[in-house]
């Protein structure tokens, strides 16, 4: 089974189960579901690509469209799979409230192992976001789906929730004079009551990471400084 093989068959039975108010709670405000007797239509962001699906009930064929102000097209499948094998898990399980704080993924159980990979990342994120402004992410959120916080003392931080359950927050430093640039990848607290597994946690973060550059170098027509893609 290719991947938008796995992500119809995760998102049909989300569709054929769930009414608009499950999957609201989980999707949040920029969710909308309709149902007629003979289709069912999903509207959502996830990341930067606004997503419709609809699903015809009498033929079972699910149609999707989007758009994406970034492009890089090819992870879409990676990102409707990881969202519709998350849905179906918190669907089950139900919505959860937001905590106060954040953990970093050593805390999380499978993190240990987890920290190599996080370092990849965040020597990514530290390279190519070099010399980028609070004012450049502020529309950089936008696109994400995201927020920045403002009362940070990090040169930016922007946080995501693509699903309940699920906020990730990354923290950025531009280097200054002799101190090098820094980055911290954080999660709501709340994610430790979801029983994510790590690989979801990590592919997740990721694709959040991957396009968050995209879109930054999209936005200010920066060229990549050191690495083109994180997948070098």
């Amino acid at each position: 089974m290719d991947l938008r093989q796995a992500w119809e068959k995760e998102f049909k039975a989300i569709l054929e189960r769930f009414g608009p108010t499950n999957l609201t709670k989980l999707l949040g405000e920029r969710c909308s579901l309709h149902r007629t007797d003979d289709s069912v239509q999903l509207n959502f962001k996830a990341l930067d690509f606004d997503i419709a699906m609809k699903y015809d009930v009498n033929k079972g064929n699910l149609d999707m469209s989007y758009e994406t102000k970034v492009g890089s097209e090819r992870d879409l499948s990676h990102i409707l799979f990881l969202h519709g094998k998350m849905l179906n898990r918190r669907l089950k399980l139900g919505a959860v409230d937001k905590e106060p704080g954040f953990v970093g993924i050593i805390e999380l159980p499978g993190g240990i192992g987890a920290k190599a990979y996080e370092n990849r990342v965040r020597s990514y994120l530290i390279n190519e976001m070099e010399g980028s402004t609070k004012d450049e992410m502020k529309r950089i959120s936008e696109i994400m789906g995201g927020s920045l916080d403002e009362s940070s003392k990090a040169d930016w931080a922007i946080e995501t929730e693509p699903i309940n359950g699920v906020r990730i927050m990354i923290l950025y430093w531009n280097s200054e004079e002799e101190l090098p640039g820094s980055a911290s990848i954080i999660y709501g607290a709340e994610i430790s009551k979801i029983n994510l597994p790590m690989e979801d946690i990590k592919a997740l973060t990721e694709i959040f990471v991957k396009r968050l550059v995209d879109c930054y170098r999209k936005v200010t027509g920066r060229s990549p400084k050191k690495w083109a893609s994180l997948y070098r």
